[in-house]
C-alpha cells in the first residue's frame, strides 16, 4: 500500500497532464481562430478581444480542471473535510466565473460582429447550462459535508 504522499504526487501528475491537454486543445482552438480571421478580414477588428477571451477563458478552465481532479481525488489522498470544501467553493465561484464569462464574451462578440452563428450558439446555451449544473452539483456537495466550526 503506497504512502499518501505517493498518492498526492500521483493526483498532481494527473492534473498536470490534464492541464497540458487542455493547453494544447486551446492552442489548437486559437490557431483555428487565427486562421479564420485571415480568411474573414471583415471582422478582424475583434481579434484581440477574442485572443484575450481565449486566455482568460483557458485560465479559469484550467483552475476549475485542476481543482475538479483534487476533489474527484479527495478520498484518495485523504483530504479533510475543511479542506474539500475550500477546494469546492473555490471550484464552484471559478465555473460560475467561467460561465458568466463566457456568455459576456459571446454577447460582446454577436453585438460587435453581428454574427449568430448556430453552432456558437448552441454551444454557448450547453456549456452554459453545464456549467450551472456542475455548480449545483458543488453546492450539494458542500451542504453532505459536515459543519466545519
Amino acid at each position: 500500500m503506497e504512502s499518501v504522499t505517493v498518492r498526492k504526487i500521483l493526483v498532481g501528475v494527473l492534473q498536470l497532464a490534464a492541464a497540458l491537454i487542455t493547453l494544447l486543445a486551446v492552442a489548437v482552438i486559437h490557431e483555428m481562430v487565427a486562421e479564420g480571421f485571415r480568411n474573414w478580414p471583415e471582422i478582424a477588428f475583434i481579434q484581440p478581444f477574442i485572443t484575450a477571451s481565449i486566455i482568460i477563458g483557458t485560465v479559469l478552465l484550467l483552475v476549475v480542471e485542476v481543482e475538479t481532479i483534487a476533489i474527484c481525488c479527495a478520498s484518495v489522498t485523504r483530504m479533510s473535510d475543511k479542506a474539500l470544501t475550500t477546494r469546492l467553493r473555490i471550484t464552484r465561484a471559478t465555473l460560475l466565473a467561467l460561465t458568466a464569462y463566457m456568455l459576456v464574451a459571446f454577447v460582446i462578440f454577436w453585438a460587435t460582429t453581428g454574427l449568430m452563428h448556430f453552432t456558437i450558439l448552441t454551444s454557448t446555451i450547453l456549456l452554459s447550462a453545464l456549467g450551472l449544473a456542475t455548480s449545483g452539483l458543488f453546492t450539494a456537495r458542500i451542504h453532505d459535508l459536515r459543519p466545519i466550526l
